[in-house]
């Protein structure tokens, strides 16, 4: 609908209308269309002070009026375009300066009038009065004089781009332009700052950018012919006000001020060299570049595109230089036409962009006969799959994508499908790291191949795809054609569920079947078994999780038909089938309670060292009872069962006697050493006591010296000596001997390594933390009973080992050796007091003295050393209510017998600082104080 322009005429005058006397800033005269509101929401925009570069004479002749400096300003407001021309108008009645602003409102929705742009210039229908009376008499214009001055033509702006440096500073101008175009956010939008010296050849530089577009795009820039800037806030204002360009004096950027954010300045007459950022920016440079292209490039724009569009909607700034181009390719037949002279960038990638992203109504819509050749250019961008590469068609979609209706969208990704399925390299790649299609083409995708049609015609398309890993060329790449049909088939999978196909389940299931059978060792010639098979890790990580469950479902089928194999042939199944990592990328699709892959992921995450062990068990229990009712027992593989040995704890007790139960023949191992874990605990006790009981080597340790143990005897044996005491009322008898001097050998024994001792490093470590603990208790007690008691002497020691490790092993921490009794200490601690006090000692060899120390600096060098920390070390953990009673029973020990007493005393020190009362405690404190105060005074410290 064609309307006729609304005007306005805004300024300082003295009016009387209708009676009534006004003076001021105000609107003199408006359209009779245009509403009071309207005009208020104009005059908001309009700004009255003008600041010209060069300044009227006090009293100036007509012709210097009509050439004084103006400004012309260009702003799309609620959608129409809007011209604010401001020009001098002398002094008001007051004798300020006085200005005035003529509006003109463009509300026409017909896109293909002409541009009142920067043709206005100077036009002579502008309303130009001077001074109060001729301010009074102003009027509106007619509005069918509203046309395109004689002042900014084609041949003047071809003037200013044959100037040196003219194509550096429009393509400059165009980048801002452009990118402002395309920005949502109006905070963000940037300002090209145009140094002028005079406001004219702002409207030149103007209309020379514009002239490179269609009219509807230019009426969407707004700019300003003459703008001052005194500092960075003032062009961040106008920045921020919605101009893309504003024209600055030179002068006023000569003063030096920090440029705002944002802001790019552009001199035509010094040019900065640079490449332009934007298809605008190029297309502008390559016809400024070039006065014959520039020529020509602006007659096939107007001309052989424009002419043809009977509506501009949807057209964009660089839509005419880019659809003139495909126009050339297609009528000439020649890639060297147009701007691929002198063009800066990838000029086809460029085309491509601007128009298969574009929307233009008029063109998609053209009636038959109409606009041929452009649609016909248009599609012949796109072209049939062979034409390009599926990564050509891929990077096509990644680059306009965004912008595509769901037709266009819908149709270059068929090309992309139809090119791919045909390529085997493209068929076997690796996805990961891949930028996904733009959501319209996966969207368009995935509509297409779930409707009635699409399924049939996907499944078609998957077929393809098929044949040609099958029976098509091995591609260029050797690494992907050496690939297992498993792996290659799950990567197929994977990108074309990414790409948005939909598969049928079915399909899906039978383009994943070898990729389980890969999984499940089926083919065991090319596939490794066991934890080393793990070469589809990344191709099941990357499946999509729909492909996942589907894989997941084909694998709990295969898990199964395995198991009752297994149990058929050998009476053993076999668990985990899948290597770690892999059972874990399966952990969400086995969620579900499928009860196979539930073990592989179970079983997976404790080999992996991220699961919990209760979840394992539980599992495994579950396929043990399977597992017997095909009359089959679950054995666990190695590396998996160390991993459980590793993490059994005694908290786990009750779910390994059910999987004993369960007849998983590994589970009673696993059961010891959860109780080894911590075999002072109530359970482990329990546990250990009742397996100790069943075991004949234990018996046999009791009463008589033995050289070798298995493992498990040497930990049960052990384990007895950390939990219990040794000594008790019968200290004297030979069992007692045996007991320690067994348990002794049992901890070197799993100290240099048992036979048959596990792999496991967390058992290993565990089994040499409880080996070292009996080593210290044994030793200690092996040291006492060769000095404190009379019925055995030195050389009556039958221990295996060497001294140095008896005594450097008695300098450790034997809290608990000799827990209290009801008689108190005990005869055999009494018995080594009484040796100490005599003050007697057994001296050892010097070199076992020395190795001693060697090995351990602290460690006591004689025997009796050896005893006497073992009897202060009791005493220090005796609980605190036994502590005086033990102090005044050894006491008694020495009635009559100070002196005894006193070396008593010093070899075992807790005997005296035990009996220190708390007076004699805070006696000592103080006479310490008072020594130390004399010191401190004389360093001058604070006492």
């Amino acid at each position: 609908m064609s309307r006729n322009p609304e005007q306005l005429l805004f300024g300082s005058v003295d009016l009387v209308i209708d009676g009534i006397e006004s003076s001021g800033w105000q609107v003199i005269a408006r359209s009779d269309g245009l509403e009071e509101t309207a005009a208020d929401d104009l005059v908001r925009w309009i700004e009255p002070e003008l600041t010209t570069l060069r300044p009227l004479s006090g009293f100036p002749t007509e012709e210097e009026i009509r050439a004084a400096d103006r400004r012309l300003v260009h702003r799309r407001i609620a959608g129409a375009p809007i011209l604010f021309h401001t020009a001098p108008a002398g002094q008001d009645t007051t004798g300020r300066p006085n200005t005035m602003t003529h509006v003109v409102v463009d509300r026409s929705e017909n896109t293909m009038r002409p541009l009142l742009g920067p043709t206005a210039w100077r036009a002579p229908w502008w309303c130009t009065p001077f001074g109060p009376e001729q301010m009074r008499r102003a009027e509106l214009p007619p509005s069918d004089a509203l046309r395109p001055g004689t002042v900014v033509t084609d041949d003047s702006v071809l003037a200013h781009v044959l100037q040196p440096g003219a194509a550096d500073a429009l393509g400059a101008l165009a980048d801002v332009v452009a990118r402002n175009a395309e920005r949502a956010d109006e905070g963000q939008r940037e300002l090209a700052v145009l140094v002028i010296d005079a406001v004219d050849d702002a409207a030149q530089w103007i209309g020379a950018l514009l002239a490179c577009t269609a009219v509807e795009p230019a009426r969407c820039v707004a700019w300003s012919t003459l703008e001052r800037a005194h500092g960075g806030r003032d062009l961040d204002r106008l920045r921020l006000s919605g101009l893309d360009i504003a024209a600055v004096p030179r002068e006023d950027l000569r003063d030096r001020f920090d440029l705002p954010a944002r802001c790019t300045v552009v001199d035509p007459s010094s040019p900065t060299r640079r490449t332009p950022e934007t298809v605008f920016g190029r297309i502008v440079a390559a016809m400024a570049a070039d006065p014959g292209l520039w020529l020509e490039a602006r007659e096939a724009m107007d001309r052989e595109v424009m002419s043809q569009l009977v509506d501009q909607s949807g057209v964009s700034l660089a839509w005419p230089g880019a659809m003139a181009q495909a126009r050339a390719w297609l009528v000439q037949g020649d890639e060297a036409v147009l701007f691929s002279r002198g063009y800066s960038g990838n000029l086809r990638s460029d085309v491509e962009s601007v128009l298969l992203r574009a929307s233009v109504p008029a063109l998609e819509e053209a009636l038959p006969g109409t606009a041929e050749d452009l649609r016909a250019a248009k599609e012949a961008l796109i072209g049939e799959a062979g034409q390009r590469t599926p990564q050509g068609w891929r990077e096509l979609c990644l680059r306009i994508g965004d912008r595509l209706s769901p037709e266009r969208a819908l149709l270059l990704g068929r090309r992309y499908l139809d090119a791919a399925i045909l390529d085997p390299d493209w068929l076997r790649q690796d996805r990961t790291g891949l930028e996904p299609l733009p959501g319209t083409v996966r969207t368009a995708l995935a509509e297409w191949s779930a409707g009635p049609d699409g399924t049939v015609e996907a499944a078609a398309l998957v077929s393809t795809a098929s044949r040609t890993l099958e029976q098509g060329p091995p591609g260029q790449d050797p690494v992907r054609a050496s690939l297992s049909a498993g792996t290659v088939r799950g990567r197929l999978v994977t990108g074309l569920l990414e790409d948005g196909v939909r598969i049928e389940h079915a399909v899906l299931d039978q383009l994943l079947a070898p990729l389980a059978q890969e999984m499940l060792g089926a083919n065991a010639q090319s596939v490794p078994s066991g934890h080393e098979r793990q070469p589809h890790l990344e191709v099941v990580t990357a499946l999509p999780s729909a492909a996942r469950e589907v894989l997941a479902e084909r694998l709990e089928r295969g898990l199964l038909d395995r198991a009752i194999h297994e149990a058929q042939t050998e009476g053993a199944v076999l668990q985990p089938v899948l290597p770690p990592m892999l059972s874990l990328a399966l952990s969400e699709s086995a969620s579900g309670g499928r009860g196979w892959l539930s073990v592989q992921v179970a079983l997976g995450a404790i080999s992996a060292g991220v699961g919990e062990l209760a979840t394992a068990l539980t599992a495994l229990d579950g396929a043990a009872r399977r597992a017997q009712e095909v009359r089959a027992v679950l054995v666990v593989e190695p590396p998996t069962a160390a991993a459980l040995e590793g993490a059994a704890r005694v908290e786990h007790l009750p779910a390994l006697s059910a999987l004993e139960s369960s007849g998983v023949p590994q589970a009673s191992r696993w059961t010891l050493v959860a109780a080894l874990a911590d075999p002072e605990d109530a359970r482990s006790v329990e546990l250990l006591r009742e397996r100790r009981r069943a075991s004949r080597a234990i018996a046999r340790a009791r009463r008589e010296p033995v050289t070798a143990l298995s493992w498990e005897d040497s930990a049960l044996l052990l384990a007895e000596a950390v939990a219990s005491p040794f000594l008790t009322d019968t200290l004297t008898s030979g069992g007692t001997w045996a007991w320690a001097e067994n348990a002794h050998v049992a901890a070197v024994q799993l100290r240099d390594g048992a036979e048959g001792l596990p792999e496991s490093p967390q058992l290993r470590r565990r089994l040499m933390e409880l080996a070292h603990r009996g080593e210290q208790r044994s030793a200690a007690v092996l040291v006492l009973l060769s000095v404190g008691s009379q019925r055995f002497s030195l050389e009556e020691v039958r221990t295996p080992v060497d001294l140095d490790a008896l005594v450097a092993a008695a300098a450790g921490d034997p809290r608990g050796l000799l827990a209290p009794t009801a008689q108190g200490w005990g005869r055999a601690g009494l018995d080594a007091l009484r040796t100490l006090a005599a003050d007697t000692s057994t001296t050892p060899p010097g070199d076992l003295a020395s190795a001693a120390a060697a090995t351990l600096p602290a460690a006591p060098t004689t025997l009796r050393d050896a005893a006497a920390s073992v009897l202060d070390a009791r005493l220090r953990g005796a609980p605190g209510g036994d502590l005086p009673r033990l102090i005044e029973e050894a006491r008694a020990e020495f009635r009559g017998d100070s002196p005894g007493w006193a070396r008593a005393q010093r070899a075992v020190p807790s005997l005296k600082g035990s009996l220190s009362s708390r007076a004699e405690r805070l006696g000592d404190i103080v006479k310490k104080n008072l020594n130390l105060l004399p010191r401190q005074r004389k360093e001058g410290r604070d006492g």
